[in-house]
């Protein structure tokens, strides 16, 4: 595999790279508590309303799985989030409409362990797979060749929403990286027992022993609930999804 695979046991635990934003107008404050993204927000709300904007665009683009289907968009997703060391991008799961993860934790660790074209894909994902590989690597990559590979099981429409889908994956999910975004942490503690400070309270902020600790056992948990038109694909459950971080420094 490809040397610049980010393993996530060798990323340094994320700190926000700009100075939260603590001070949020009545709406955005309702969102974050619902939420829980209290520290993505402080980030991005330096310039009030911005990525929301992009929200709106970007939720419609991955949602909508009447051409290319959501599993295969999670597939992708999570491929680029290891090879962009994103642990924000890592922690979530996008959901069917019925709250349904779409890949499960065998799926995960086949993925970040390069596994493209593992039998548990279909040819049409390992097609999507190895067209993002190469995309994420190197885009003046992309020859004749590889597209009439992928076209043999891609229509043009879905190859043409699959690059607008794993372009949006690449670029956010390195900016996410950059700010220093963690993964959302569980709502319970290591013992079981209900965090403080609400659904979510300040844990994502402030509970880097918990993450170092999750990073050390191999595995991140994360849970993060339904709540809004931002965070309504991207969710994930911590009693039953992990990220194996022995598959992702398999890569490397």
């Amino acid at each position: 595999m490809a040397s610049d695979l980010r393993s996530v046991t060798d990323c340094a635990i994320p700190q926000p790279l700009l100075t939260p934003v603590t001070e949020f107008d009545p709406e955005t404050a309702a969102r974050i508590e619902r939420s829980g993204m209290a520290t993505f927000y402080g980030q991005f709300e330096h310039a009030p309303g911005l990525i929301d904007k992009w929200f709106a665009f970007y939720q419609p683009v991955v949602t909508d799985s009447s051409s290319l289907s959501l599993r295969t968009k999670e597939l992708c997703r999570l491929r680029i989030a290891a090879r962009n060391g994103c642990m924000f991008c890592l922690g979530g799961r996008f959901r069917d409409v019925e709250g349904v993860a779409v890949v499960d934790d065998d799926d995960v660790d086949a993925v970040l362990g390069g596994r493209l074209d593992d039998p548990r894909f279909t040819p049409f994902e390992s097609a999507a797979l190895r067209f993002t590989e190469t995309y994420r690597l190197d885009h003046t990559a992309v020859d004749k060749a590889l597209v009439d590979e992928t076209l043999q099981h891609l229509s043009t429409a879905q190859f043409i929403e699959l690059g607008i889908c794993i372009a949006q994956f690449t670029g956010m999910g390195q900016l996410f990286a950059a700010l220093g975004l963690p993964s959302m942490l569980p709502l319970t503690d290591r013992s079981g027992h209900p965090r403080e400070g609400g659904a979510f309270g300040d844990a994502i902020a402030t509970d880097r022993t918990h993450e170092r600790t999750a990073l050390k056992s191999s595995a991140i948990r994360t849970n993060i609930r339904a709540s809004s038109a931002s965070s309504v694909a991207f969710q994930s459950d911590s009693a039953s999804e992990a990220v194996s971080i022995e598959a992702a420094r398999s890569c490397r």
